[in-house]
């Protein structure tokens, strides 16, 4: 997903102490050198690249450059000739820090953190100094970073070259991004030339393990064109289709049908909504979740559609529309409150165990799917990647693992098609997914075109999978795939439309609704997935579309 790799911070001041690296490093001869990775990052342990460690610097202290290297204990990280995870050094972001660029990658297979192909990138440092071929002085002491027990930061003199070809000389690798994401796909200025070092499949940093990061700095580009909010929910209860939607006055409003084009009036249930709406069927009962004013979780429920409980608080201070589902015997609510992950849950819908955080730092909306035996949950994260954590009870929680990515959308999950997706809007505003046989072991990420100004919306039904989203004039587009692997063409499904699009499985096939251009809801029938049946309004006057979260 094209999107800036760099920290877009100013760059770092030069050190006079980076020359003597340099001059360390050209005196060993070891700059004409030219031999395997693995044979310079071992040259480069025991002559200039290990100028610093444990923070004392060559400079003004006596002594070869191999002392330097002894004051770290056997078995020490920094003495393995390897290069430091970038969230170690920059402020916990697996991104280039200030001053360097991507100036090429490598990969590794069976990795622990990516399920399958990890993917590594080399931060160069920007010239400082002097020049030998395509090296200089960089402009930061070489040393450990920031402890024995870290690898080297600004020492190892080696570069890959499929990154910014533009810049034929640099200075030495400040550190490694870890990505599950091909680098071309994280920026436009890297190729997709192989390089493969397995050695570095299973080297970790704590920073990797932490979870969705703490916010990054704003980026440099414009932002992205807004992103939509949904125009209700849909779901269907006893062969009764219900659609719910915030109406202008801020209250919940629903029709529901039991036949195609046969419809009720639109029914008011009060109350004062400010997010977006999640219904789900258990235990025999529609249950509706909604933000209300005073940003608590608020419900209701009806056994048939038509008679209704009274509204009642589910607490917390929700920052996120409620997600919703049934699975592993009880009706699980996710929502982010404090800028985490929390959730609450019960068996009958009535009685609640107490909020409970999933932790996390998120960006979205949360979004809840069933699949492999597990409840998986799918949030942004702070740096932009989705990440997700996963469990058989809704109990006992997986760790959060990144699924990485640059999206600017909300995800979209769904099971079906033989494993499960996870959709969302890239940087170049084009669809993407990744998708796993298992919930365990995740393929690379791959685009679906289009360009977007929704979230994406995806249902699993009529034995395939569906996808839509609005594009940029207004219209609904959608995409089918049997198997997650072959895809029909995009085909339009017109519209003038105002918010996501909100998609129902009911007989006679999926339903599609939309808050048109003149605030009603207007409604396509399809009863295969492929031709679909006229526009048709079901009136009412939904709420003016509301401001991003």
């Amino acid at each position: 997903m094209p999107d800036e790799l760099i920290d877009s911070s100013p760059p770092r001041p030069s050190k006079g102490v980076a020359l003597s690296n340099w001059l360390v490093d050209a005196a060993s001869g070891f700059l004409s050198s030219r031999t395997t990775r693995r044979g310079f990052l071992v040259r480069s342990a025991m002559a200039g690249s290990a100028v610093a460690v444990a923070g004392c610097t060559y400079a003004g202290r006596p002594g070869t450059a191999y002392q330097r290297i002894a004051e770290c204990p056997p078995g020490a990280l920094c003495r393995d000739g390897y290069t430091e995870f970038c969230c170690s050094i920059n402020g916990g972001y697996n991104s280039c820090p200030p001053g360097t660029i991507p100036a090429g990658w490598w990969r590794a297979s069976s990795n622990v953190l990516c399920g399958g192909t990890r993917y590594y990138i080399d931060c160069n440092q920007e010239c400082c100094g002097p020049r030998q071929g395509a090296f200089c002085a960089g402009c930061v002491e070489c040393t450990c970073g920031p402890t024995c027990n870290n690898r080297k930061v600004y020492c190892n003199y080696f570069r890959y070259g499929q990154c910014h070809q533009e810049i034929a000389v640099v200075g030495p690798i400040a550190c490694r991004v870890s990505t599950c994401v091909p680098p071309w796909e994280l920026d436009a200025a890297c190729s997709p030339a192989n390089a493969t070092d397995q050695s570095t499949a299973n080297h970790v940093a704590d920073c990797l393990y932490t979870g969705p990061p703490a916010p990054a700095p704003a980026p440099s580009a414009p932002p992205p064109p807004a992103v939509l909010p949904s125009s209700g929910a849909a779901v269907s209860l006893g062969g009764r289709l219900l659609v719910f939607v915030r109406g202008a006055d801020g209250a919940l409003w629903y029709r529901s049908s039991g036949s195609p084009g046969s419809w009720s009036g639109w029914t008011t249930l009060g109350g004062v909504l400010a997010s977006g709406i999640s219904a789900v069927v258990h235990g025999g009962r529609v249950h509706v979740f909604v933000r209300g004013s005073d940003s608590a979780l608020w419900s209701r429920s009806s056994p048939d559609g038509s008679s209704w409980s009274d509204w009642y608080s589910l607490g917390g201070a929700l920052t996120s529309d409620p997600a919703a589902i049934s699975a592993a015997g009880r009706l699980h609510v996710f929502a982010r409150i404090a800028g985490g992950l929390w959730s609450r849950s019960s068996a009958d819908g009535f009685s609640w165990a107490d909020w409970y955080s999933l932790g996390g730092a998120l960006s979205s909306d949360p979004v809840v799917i069933f699949g492999a035996s597990r409840l998986h949950v799918f949030v942004r994260a702070t740096d932009g990647a989705f990440w997700s954590r996963s469990s058989p009870t809704g109990g006992s929680w997986s760790s959060w693992y990144s699924l990485g990515g640059l999206l600017n959308s909300d995800p979209a999950a769904v099971s079906g098609a033989g494993g499960l997706h996870v959709f969302g809007r890239g940087g170049d505003y084009g669809l993407w997914s990744r998708r796993s046989p298992d919930g365990g072991s995740w393929g690379d990420w791959y685009g679906l075109g289009e360009t977007l100004t929704s979230d994406p919306v995806v249902v699993s039904a009529l034995s395939r999978l569906h996808a839509f989203v609005r594009d940029g004039s207004g219209g609904i587009w959608s995409r089918s795939t049997p198997d997650g692997a072959s895809w029909s063409s995009w085909y339009g499904l017109g519209g003038a439309v105002s918010s996501d699009p909100v998609v129902a499985a009911a007989a006679p096939g999926l339903h599609l609704f939309v808050h048109a251009a003149d605030d009603a809801l207007w409604s396509r029938i399809s009863s295969d997935g492929a031709s679909w049946g006229d526009w048709y309004s079901l009136g009412g006057l939904l709420a003016p579309v509301r401001g991003a979260d």
